[in-house]
């Protein structure tokens, strides 16, 4: 089977052009050649390895409600200088289209260029089944001795992209390499079940980070619930 090399001026990766391969193909092909900094939001061995580990024991319709619900709530507890108007969605994968299952504003002020970039978000997410900061964070090269990414425009990321990938020219502006798409995973299923995306916050990582800090929260609500059941 051919292989497929990611470049951005040296290789980063190796992966099989097989479509069911692709969970793997941004993942565990992917080991970190140097330690992970965990003071760098942007290390993308970092990203990955915090994605992989928030894992939902069970994903419905409710959790989907709970989740998006407090996610908002995030949102409009970030401080004003921080806080832009927001549009939050999740949507579960396993049909021809994604079944969008939660969808809302956070506050007026929205606008229809929010709702066409979480289609593209989470559009990212299905096919290369990792978050969308993470790639962004993937694609772009570091110098010598630095850990910040730095380089290239999230543009010339999506180029990476569509000359690995045989993307075409209008196919590339399908998907984006900003951070706010999220992979939704469960135990003990292989691959991802959906995305959570979220568009409109200012700062670079912020759609991303809000989402970890959400689900953090769920899933130790969830621990502390099994630990109170339990005793």
């Amino acid at each position: 089977m051919p292989e497929l090399y990611f470049k951005s001026k040296e290789a980063l990766f190796t992966a099989s052009n097989s479509r069911s391969d692709y969970p793997s193909i941004l993942a565990a092909s992917m080991a970190p050649q140097e330690p992970v900094s965990s003071h760098n939001p942007a290390d993308p061995a970092l990203v990955l390895a915090q994605e992989q580990a928030l894992v939902f024991p069970s994903f419905t319709t409710t959790t989907a409600w709970t989740l998006g619900v407090a996610l908002r709530s995030h949102i409009l507890a970030l401080p004003a200088h921080k806080r832009r108007p927001a549009v939050i969605s999740i949507c579960l994968s396993g049909s021809s289209a994604p079944q969008l299952v939660f969808h809302c504003a956070t506050e007026p002020g929205t606008r229809v260029d929010h709702v066409l970039w979480l289609k593209r978000k989470t559009k990212t997410v299905l096919r290369w089944q990792v978050s969308t900061w993470y790639l962004h964070c993937r694609l772009k090269p570091t110098r010598a001795n630095e850990s910040v990414c730095v380089g290239p425009s999230v543009m010339e990321g999506i180029e990476v992209l569509a000359e690995q990938f045989a993307l075409s020219p209008v196919e590339r502006y399908e998907y984006a390499l900003q951070a706010g798409g999220f992979p939704i995973r469960v135990e003990g299923v292989e691959g991802v079940v959906g995305v959570i995306a979220v568009s409109g916050l200012q700062e670079e990582a912020a759609d991303h980070e809000v989402i970890v800090a959400a689900i953090r929260e769920f899933l130790d609500g969830k621990k502390e619930g099994s630990g109170a059941n339990a005793s």
